[in-house]
């Protein structure tokens, strides 16, 4: 479920470009020297302070570099410093060194050679540390909506493929089924036995994952196939999402070259496939079933989500694939491009994963998360029960609430291939995920109506009738140390919850002032971040502001 093509090469190239510094000698001023040498010492020593020092004085010698030379002298150099940064846990430091070297990096791509490579490692290492805290609070209304088919009026879908006689309540139900060589009606005693309305999530998944099984999809031979299963969909009393031929942009069949050409085929093929079943879906399923366009958050190194987007018009969300294994193929360094690409080691956050699939489609789209799974046993004995555990709890405790745009959640509850993600197998992973959804007001807001309305949205954004103030806040840095969260209210420090989510609660009767001045400050290391905001009560009304 994580394509590893070209890790081997993105090390490589990290390197590389270090070296190219040193056959380059035309037109270098005489004072760059001296810098260079006190930035070669450091180096050699591993002296952060140090390499910043003469990295600092190299950006004075080159303030706006104009040619081959001058980039690739600033290039590396930006890039260690950046990683000196991140080792100090300075890391909005890191993310703005880490720009510098991109913007380098993407002058020589453009004018030298290829640096394809470097760039996303430099993107990805940008993505991870430039981490934006944010303070949360309950709504009754959601922050962002799109008036999509099956969108809940309020709160978060939730459920697994394994929810059979589990005890656990759910307000959705994943169903795989494989795409011609099955029939979906024959799958039926799977679904939940409840009077309840819930989302049901139908994974149409190609039996080979290949360019073949594409081309098949469109054959005249198959359209009565295809009918008859939309036929039988539009009938069933719950709303349906097909997830058509999930997580194309990493089949292993894609190809292993950058050849556009051969690429283009499976886009080509991908695309008039996924249309040719979105409009048969208009004309025999229009009620009941709604599309979604499934990428894994992590594409094969030559393709992007957008290659093989079938387009709006053809397309009602967009559900992304995601999971998290403790990392066996880590660099293990501080400033790891391979690492930041593929979410492995100190990288190894899932949120900031599926960052980029959100960004790419939340003003147009709602998302869902349409598989996720939190290995906690492999052949290989790297996975642990503790480190599974963790992870499940951090994701289903902020999927919602750092991404309003996605809607519904879907956890694998399966084991494949000797890897082991099925909750009812392990206690103390079952435990964790029970307790995360019950604590997930959004989601439990989504159980049979029973529930009142609740949505996450950030805490500037709020304006309503309440009681009480519900606080939340988000901070994740690649780092193993721990995040500080405090709370003070008109100069008094304020009872708060010393792990993620970080919650605190603030009564009507503490916001006695009708201008409150809330201060949140952050701390991760040497990264600090303080928030303040103004909260106004008027006729029962509370609006907070954000300050600058």
């Amino acid at each position: 479920m994580t394509c590893w093509k070209r890790i081997t090469a993105l090390v490589l190239v990290f390197v590389t470009i270090g070296m190219l510094v040193v056959t380059t000698h035309a037109e270098i001023p005489a004072a760059y020297w001296p810098i260079q040498a006190e930035y070669t010492a450091a180096l050699e020593k591993n002296d952060g302070p140090g390499i910043i020092k003469a990295v600092r004085k190299l950006e004075a010698l080159y303030p706006k570099p104009t040619t081959e030379s001058e980039y690739l002298q600033l290039a590396f150099p930006l890039q260690q410093a950046a990683a000196a940064y991140e080792k100090q846990g300075n890391f909005p430091q890191a993310a703005a060194y880490y720009r510098k070297a991109l913007t380098c990096v993407e002058w020589l791509d453009k004018n030298v050679k290829d640096f394809y490579d470097l760039i996303q490692g430099l993107k990805s290492l940008i993505r991870h540390c430039d981490v934006q805290p944010a303070v949360y609070t309950l709504s009754a209304t959601p922050s962002v909506t799109y008036n999509a088919k099956h969108e809940p009026a309020s709160g978060t879908y939730f459920g697994r493929c394994n929810s059979i006689d589990s005890g656990e309540p759910c307000s959705a139900f994943m169903l795989y089924t494989h795409f011609y060589n099955e029939e979906i009606e024959d799958f039926a005693w799977l679904l939940p036995k409840k009077t309840e309305n819930y989302l049901l999530e139908l994974a149409w998944n190609m039996p080979n994952e290949s360019l073949a099984d594409l081309q098949n999809v469109v054959k005249p031979e198959t359209k009565e196939y295809i009918v008859r299963n939309l036929q039988y969909l539009e009938s069933l009393d719950v709303p349906v999402i097909i997830r058509f031929a999930a997580e194309v942009n990493c089949w292993s069949a894609l190809p292993g070259t950058a050849s556009e050409a051969e690429l283009k085929k499976f886009t080509d093929a991908y695309i008039a496939a996924f249309r040719h079943v979105a409009k048969l879906a208009d004309e025999y399923a229009p009620e009941n079933v709604a599309m979604a366009y499934a990428p894994l958050d992590i594409s094969n190194w030559y393709a992007d989500v957008m290659d093989f987007y079938p387009g709006d018009e053809y397309v009602d969300w967009i559900a992304i694939n995601s999971y998290i294994n403790k990392a066996s193929k880590t660099v293990g360094a501080v400033g790891s491009g391979t690492d930041a690409y593929y979410s492995l080691g100190l990288y190894d956050n899932q949120l900031t994963k599926i960052q980029h699939i959100v960004e790419m489609f939340g003003d147009r789209k709602p998302l869902f998360i349409g598989e996720c799974g939190f290995c906690y046993q492999d052949t290989e004995g790297l996975q642990t029960t503790g480190y599974a555990a963790e992870k499940l709890t951090e994701f289903y405790t902020y999927v919602n609430m750092v991404y309003p745009q996605i809607k519904a959640v879907f956890h694998y509850d399966n084991d494949m291939d000797g890897s082991l993600y099925s909750i009812q197998g392990n206690e103390q992973v079952s435990s964790a995920y029970s307790k995360a959804i019950r604590n997930n007001a959004p989601m439990q807001s989504t159980l049979d109506g029973k529930n009142a309305p609740a949505n996450y949205r950030k805490l500037e954004t709020f304006s309503e009738k309440a009681d009480t103030l519900k606080l939340f806040a988000y901070a994740s840095y690649p780092t193993e140390a721990p995040v500080k969260v405090t709370y003070t209210l008109n100069g008094k420090k304020l009872t708060a919850g010393t792990t993620a989510p970080y919650a605190c609660s603030i009564t009507a009767k503490q916001l006695d002032k009708e201008s409150n001045q809330l201060i949140v400050n952050i701390t991760c290391a040497a990264t600090v971040k303080v928030l303040k905001y103004t909260i106004q009560v008027k006729d029962g009304v509370i609006t907070a502001t954000m300050k600058p």
